[in-house]
């Protein structure tokens, strides 16, 4: 599977510009189904996220780049009849763990969260292509300072291609 990704982050600070950055997602996924219509679906990623900040006021600049490994759960519905395209939806949690990041930040290694989205397959012969729109909640404080006023809390919105065989 791959994805392109616009990430951010929940909160917008007094004096930051919070802008989302575009990155990427890659890795598998596993795909087992319940029935007809209800599958488990696992899968494991490579994941950037993170965000662009602007100090107001001054011409600082700082691009926070995070490095995930994630496990997403999910349930996958498929709305339509077995065939040759099959819309579905898909809902679950993930579970991630921080891997690099260009700078040092006071950031926690662990972050879960919530993943709502749908898409579509379709057969190819003995294989199927997997298109979906998902958005993914954070819903861990990131940010290892303890402040509400600072909490730091991943968002992404995902369009994703991937290849079952």
């Amino acid at each position: 599977t791959l994805s392109l990704n616009r990430t951010g982050q929940s909160n917008k600070p007094a004096g930051l510009n919070i802008k989302n950055r575009f990155t990427f997602s890659a890795g598998m996924l596993g795909l087992f189904p319940l029935n007809d219509q209800l599958s488990f679906r696992a899968e494991l990623l490579y994941s950037q996220k993170g965000y662009k900040a602007e100090f107001a006021g001054t011409s600082l600049k700082n691009t926070v780049k995070l490095g995930y490994i994630e496990a997403p759960l999910l349930m996958q519905l498929n709305l339509g009849r077995p065939g040759s395209v099959s819309p579905f939806v898909i809902a679950g949690g993930y579970a991630a763990y921080l891997l690099s990041t260009k700078k040092k930040y006071n950031i926690s290694r662990t972050d879960f969260g919530l993943v709502f989205g749908a898409g579509t397959q379709m057969e190819l012969g003995d294989s199927r292509l997997l298109f979906d729109v998902r958005f993914n909640l954070g819903l861990k404080n990131i940010n290892k300072i303890d402040n509400p006023k600072n909490s730091i809390k991943n968002r992404s919105f995902v369009l994703g291609i991937g290849f079952l065989f």
